[in-house]
């Protein structure tokens, strides 16, 4: 029974590994933490279910760690529909101020695809020995000691990993003042793994105290 006992670790870690985490980030150094009155939370997504579940998630963590902030998918009713609408780039970047400045915003944080890519792998099979054969004895006897082998085949999975960036800009300097990249291995569903997001980004956010509560 021992042998079991590697595989079902394997089993239990990979079913409890965390499919987001952030994978690189970055923050102003010797600067004190801002207290925004406003921080807009824009996923520039074709895809409006995506962006509107990813915006109000974002956004409702940064407002439970005491920073306000706000969706903006009916205030930026155009983010990830510039190709379809045919508008420059000069255009899209006024239309944006405008916006910024007409709803009293003083941060903008931008959530990006930036990669999905898709690997298969071979899973080996495994052959586990449990015991040799002993013959005459009672059922609970020979179940104990019978001989048996366990075999998984192999077989080929696809894992989709999909990576983000994601960028804090401070609106009266236009600057960036904090970034992050993060990764996430086969989502298992969008409101999960978008609370999951939310959580590392605003948790880093205050660790590199480029906003203040």
């Amino acid at each position: 029974m021992k042998r079991y006992l590697p595989l079902l670790a394997v089993l239990l870690l990979h079913s409890c590994a965390p499919a987001t985490k952030i994978t690189a980030s970055w923050g102003q150094k010797d600067v004190e933490p801002k207290k925004y009155s406003k921080v807009a939370v824009v996923a520039i997504s074709p895809n409006t279910q995506t962006r509107a579940s990813v915006e109000s998630v974002v956004a409702e963590k940064l407002n439970a760690a005491g920073i306000k902030a706000v969706p903006t998918f009916n205030t930026f009713p155009f983010a990830g529909k510039i190709g379809e609408l045919g508008l420059d780039q000069e255009t899209v970047q006024r239309k944006i101020r405008e916006k910024i400045n007409e709803n009293g915003m003083d941060a903008l944080l931008t959530i990006v695809l930036l990669d999905k890519k898709k690997e298969d792998r071979y899973v080996e099979g495994s052959s586990i020995s449990l015991a040799a054969p002993v013959y005459g004895y009672p059922y609970y006897g020979y179940y104990s000691y019978a001989y048996a082998t366990v075999y998984d085949g192999g077989y080929y999975t696809t894992s989709t990993t999909y990576f983000l960036e994601t960028n804090l800009y401070d609106v009266a300097s236009e600057k960036l003042i904090w970034t992050a990249q993060t990764s996430t291995m086969d989502p298992s569903s969008l409101e999960k793994e978008a609370a999951s997001y939310a959580t590392l980004i605003v948790n880093d956010m205050l660790a590199k105290k480029v906003v203040a509560k």
